[in-house]
């Protein structure tokens, strides 16, 4: 008899909703761990907006690059400006200290005068790194004399390089450091100078103009050379002159 008794004390108590100050958390706690709970589809988001998400990112990822390539290229142009003024200066100081231009081929059009009567001519490669190696023998290493120019801020290549190739030059500290972990080094002999095209990053030569009415010298870059054949009516491109 007092068996059934607790038998139905228990069972009604079982089940008579909870009262007094842990009613809350017992229903809270019921809620959370029920496996039959159902939520609400207002939490979420629709498949409409997260395309519209997906949208924006992408609008925004499109600024964001297109914005870093301008400054690259911005970069690279202001860089070059730099190394243009440097070689330019380097070479009117060479021909202020020795009394004659760097290079075999400028000496002899300086002294003899241009082919076929011409007015100008530009250095082909041969000769363009024959002049950059005499540049750099008198301004570094142990056979220096009296530096030129300091090539610490040069772009530099192989000069075995061929005009038509695309491929990147290095850094003059970067390329002539002994640390083998900063990649291949390049020596002083087989070094040229050239510098960092703006779109793409490509290492090129600069092109160098000797001007026979004047004696003068001017350093420019290809576009700079195809400029100069647009104005004078030529179809001329580097690396093809007239």
């Amino acid at each position: 008899m007092r068996i059934f008794e607790l038998k139905s004390m228990f069972g009604k108590a079982s089940r008579q909703t909870p009262r007094g100050p842990h009613a809350t958390l017992h229903s809270s706690l019921f809620t959370l761990h029920s496996p039959f709970t159902l939520h609400s589809s207002s939490s979420g988001f629709t498949i409409v907006e997260l395309l519209m998400v997906i949208a924006v990112l992408a609008v925004l990822t499109g600024i964001v690059t297109t914005a870093a390539s301008a400054a690259i290229r911005q970069a690279r142009e202001r860089r070059t400006t730099a190394m243009k003024n440097v070689l330019q200066n380097g070479i009117a100081t060479y021909l202020a200290q020795n009394g004659r231009w760097p290079g075999s081929k400028l000496k002899d059009w300086s002294d003899n005068g241009l082919p076929s009567g011409k007015k100008m001519d530009f250095l082909a490669q041969p000769d363009y790194d024959d002049m950059v190696k005499e540049l750099l023998n008198v301004s570094v290493g142990p056979s220096a004399t009296s530096p030129v120019l300091d090539p610490g801020g040069m772009i530099v290549a192989e000069n075995s390089i061929s005009e038509s190739v695309n491929t990147y030059g290095l850094d003059y500290r970067t390329a002539t450091a002994k640390n083998k972990k900063r990649g291949k080094t390049i020596s002083v002999r087989s070094m040229t100078f050239g510098y960092a095209e703006s779109s793409k990053g490509y290492f090129r030569r600069f092109v160098v103009q000797y001007n026979a009415e004047t004696d003068s010298v001017t350093v420019m870059t290809r576009q700079e050379f195809n400029d100069l054949m647009d104005k004078l009516g030529l179809s001329y491109r580097w690396p093809n002159k007239p």
